[in-house]
């Protein structure tokens, strides 16, 4: 078997080793309902993740690593590939990689199951259930890194692009969870006459992990390990953890162990215009030019 195996709680997937680790829900207490909750990923998302190991040479399929997607019948629905990083970090270990997507496995649940295989043993990972559409409504993709190595995972190698983990979680930006603000400079004199010398607005939001249902532990625990990352992206814009900002919490019922998780954030750049790209000729409008009352053409806008 592998004389080290390391799984890096940075991954976006739970998985626990057969013999020794369990199903989150196994881990509830007893007088506590049984709340179950599958990870959501939609087809074009990426699978991303990263690992470590001795002991394995990747030559013999008796000295490999494999990872295939499979449903409750043990069936490969997806297989991946499972790449031995290049690193030039000074290591006793060796660092695995699986860069892949979805593609076109079928609507269902699956589990990733994830095999460290020498000659004499297998050791065996599994992943908390999966389900995977082509949309999951009412969900958000955060995509995450970090520009330096941190948290057990090799980011910086030297020889390929930075890995990107993706998150898939149910949440978002709560309407009412906009506050406008200001960094304000103001010069007061000795009778109290008060001068702005400068001021620079910004707004924060409030971004809400969860829905109705709710989000067990585990998955927030990933949520906010992606937001120490100093590249944090929701739906493909960057947002910075708001000064002092952290993730506040709420049960939804005392004997019901899911949750959903609040906080303020606010984007990297802050903007002071809204850049939009044009065609030549035409300005392509976001909604039916019928229901304006007026004629666009006389404004010079086409359809």
């Amino acid at each position: 078997m592998a004389d080290f195996i390391q799984i890096p709680r940075l991954n976006p997937l739970r998985l626990f080793e057969n013999t020794k680790g369990v199903f989150a829900i196994d881990l509830l207490p007893n007088h506590e309902v049984k709340a179950e909750y599958v990870q959501k990923y939609q087809n074009d998302d990426y699978l991303n993740l990263q690992f470590k190991a001795i002991g394995i040479t990747m030559t013999a399929a008796d000295d490999t690593i494999t990872a295939r997607l499979i449903d409750v019948n043990l069936t490969t629905i997806k297989s991946f590939t499972v790449i031995k990083k290049l690193s030039f970090v000074v290591s006793v270990y060796d660092t695995y990689e699986i860069l892949d997507d979805f593609g076109t496995v079928p609507e269902g649940a699956y589990w990733l199951e994830l095999n460290f295989i020498k000659p004499t043993k297998t050791v065996t990972f599994y992943s908390e259930p999966i389900y995977v559409k082509t949309i999951h409504e009412g969900t958000m993709l955060i995509k995450y890194f970090n520009d330096e190595n941190a948290f057990d995972v090799i980011f910086d190698d030297n020889y390929s692009a930075l890995i990107n983990f993706y998150l898939r979680i149910e949440g978002g930006f709560n309407s009412d969870g906009y506050t406008p603000g200001a960094k304000d400079t103001i010069y007061t004199n000795q009778k109290f006459d008060k001068n702005q010398l400068s001021s620079v607005p910004y707004c924060t939001k409030k971004l809400t992990f969860g829905n109705s249902f709710g989000l067990p532990e585990w998955i927030i625990d990933k949520a906010n390990r992606a937001l120490s990352c100093n590249n944090f992206f929701k739906d493909g814009t960057q947002f910075t953890k708001f000064d002092g900002a952290k993730l506040e919490c709420t049960r939804l019922d005392k004997f019901y162990p899911l949750f959903i998780a609040i906080i303020e954030m606010i984007e990297s750049v802050n903007k002071y215009s809204d850049e939009i790209g044009l065609s030549d000729t035409n300005v392509v409008l976001g909604y039916s030019t019928n229901a304006l009352g007026f004629d666009t053409t006389a404004l010079g806008y086409t359809n």
